[in-house]
Formats: C-alpha cells, sequence, structure tokens
C-alpha cells in the first residue's frame, strides 16, 4: 500500500509541473521565434517578446538606455543555438519557466550559458521573455506573482 502512495504522489508532483500540449506547442514555437529575433538582431520582434513591463521600466529610463539595451549591437552579440528547461512553475492561468540559453561557436562547443525566465499570464497562450538577471529585480515585475 506504501508503494501506490508514494508511486502516486510521484507521478502527481511529475505531471502536476509540466505542460499540456497547447502551452508546450506555444512556448516552443514563441520561445524559437524570440530566439530566432535575437540571433537576427530584429530588435522590433526582440522588444515584442519582452515582457511588457521590462519594456516599460527601460522606457522610463530614457531613450537612449532604451535604445542601448534594445539595439541591434547589444542583441545581435548573442548567438543562442539552444535552450535547457530548468524549471516549470503554474499557479491558475500564470506559468513561469525557467531554462538556460547556450550560445555555440562554429564547432558546436559551448561558449556561453545564460538563464532566461519565461512567462505566460494566460495560461500559455502568450509568453514574454527576460534574462535571469532582470527577472531577479522585484522591483521592475510589481504586477507579476512570482512562481520562480
Amino acid at each position: 500500500m506504501n508503494k501506490w502512495i508514494i508511486a502516486f504522489s510521484l507521478m502527481l508532483v511529475i505531471f502536476s509541473c509540466s505542460l499540456n500540449a497547447t502551452q508546450e506547442t506555444n512556448f516552443n514555437a514563441q520561445s524559437a521565434s524570440y530566439l530566432k529575433a535575437v540571433n537576427g538582431g530584429l530588435m522590433l520582434k526582440v522588444i515584442s517578446k519582452t515582457h511588457p513591463s521590462y519594456v516599460k521600466h527601460m522606457k522610463l529610463k530614457g531613450d537612449e538606455i532604451f535604445k542601448k539595451t534594445f539595439s541591434k549591437k547589444n542583441i545581435r552579440k548573442e548567438r543562442v543555438n539552444n535552450i535547457e528547461v530548468r524549471q516549470i512553475k503554474q499557479k491558475d492561468y500564470s506559468i513561469q519557466i525557467a531554462f538556460m540559453a547556450e550560445s555555440k561557436d562554429f564547432f558546436n562547443e559551448t561558449i556561453e550559458r545564460k538563464p532566461y525566465v519565461a512567462i505566460s499570464e494566460n495560461n500559455g497562450l502568450d509568453w514574454y521573455f527576460v534574462p535571469y538577471k532582470v527577472w531577479k529585480d522585484k522591483s521592475i515585475f510589481l504586477k507579476v506573482k512570482r512562481l520562480l
């Protein structure tokens, strides 16, 4: 009997922390779009997929800082080839995913690993992205429920 309780509890934990098919499809498509925009230096696309709280925060700092943060030169210096999901947290309609983005060179050797957070506030339909170091600044994301 104890084995069944442990097995059921383990299954519950595993499946409660994963995404359903629609959420996963949306995350994969939108994260690929975001990473393609970062790799291509597509400023407007990167801004459109960056969490609105961060975009607003940078805009309030002034035009020069905003332009510098989202400039082609700043965006294009990263070449992300692969992502690895580290943690998924979900509550009600909010989902947050911590993942590592991996930059590789021409010889397929890892140059840099950088943490990001993907945030959905509508049950996985739309996803927004921010670097993890930005996510740690609680003053930027005042209206976002923190799950990670």
